[in-house]
């Protein structure tokens, strides 16, 4: 079995969620071992996912840069930062902090799970920068997305009433500018190419003819 490697800390993991991002920027598996991070081979994993992960309980780097991929060349800091906000995991009790967090700052999930994640994320990845056991190619990368995750700014929603193929090229503009669109229009055949858009932007695509129906 590989030796595993001890980075010291100085903040919590259980709450700041550090052992994936570590285990990202070291190419090895982190678990969390005393109040220290163990950095361990692969070889390892299996063993460490039944002993210490049977629930996987944070979130850290494969989610912000697995959504930063699945978004592809489109992807604006909006869309990384609900995205990653979506894939985030929290106990029943910590999503219920979240939820009254959002209450009282009327914020959506999505904005609060951001604000509440990302300076503790923050913090964590420059306390291990300059650690031997640390991939520096894979910092730089990591630094931006995660600035991009919890400085996006929140989104503004459009409206847009017609719909057939020719509002596409609006469409795409919208999403480009990091805003959200409402495409309201009459379905049918004219139409379908809207709504195949609409879903690949995950835009909301509304039938006039269901909200202006008669009582």
């Amino acid at each position: 079995m590989e030796s595993s490697i001890t980075i010291p800390t100085t903040f919590d993991p259980k709450f700041e969620r550090s052992a994936e991002l570590i285990a990202y920027l070291t190419k090895g598996i982190a678990y969390r071992d005393n109040g220290n991070i163990r950095v361990a081979g692969k070889s390892e994993l299996n063993k460490i996912i039944a002993e210490k992960y049977e629930q996987k309980d944070f979130i850290g780097a494969n989610e912000i840069l697995g959504a930063a991929r699945d978004i592809s060349a489109e992807w604006t800091p909006f869309k990384l930062a609900e995205r990653v906000s979506k894939s985030v995991r929290l106990s029943m009790s910590a999503y219920l902090k979240v939820i009254k967090y959002a209450s009282q700052n009327k914020l959506s999930l999505s904005d609060s799970i951001r604000k509440i994640l990302s300076a503790p994320m923050k913090k964590q990845l420059y306390a291990i920068t300059g650690s031997s056991a640390v991939v520096n190619e894979r910092i730089e990368p990591l630094h931006r997305l995660l600035d991009d995750w919890s400085t996006a700014k929140k989104q503004k929603k459009v409206i847009i009433v017609s719909g057939d193929k020719d509002s596409i090229p609006l469409i795409r503009k919208i999403a480009e500018h990091g805003k959200r669109a409402t495409v309201v229009g009459v379905e049918g055949s004219t139409l379908y190419p809207s709504i195949k858009e609409c879903n690949r932007l995950h835009f909301d695509f509304l039938n006039y003819s269901d909200i202006h129906r008669n009582p």
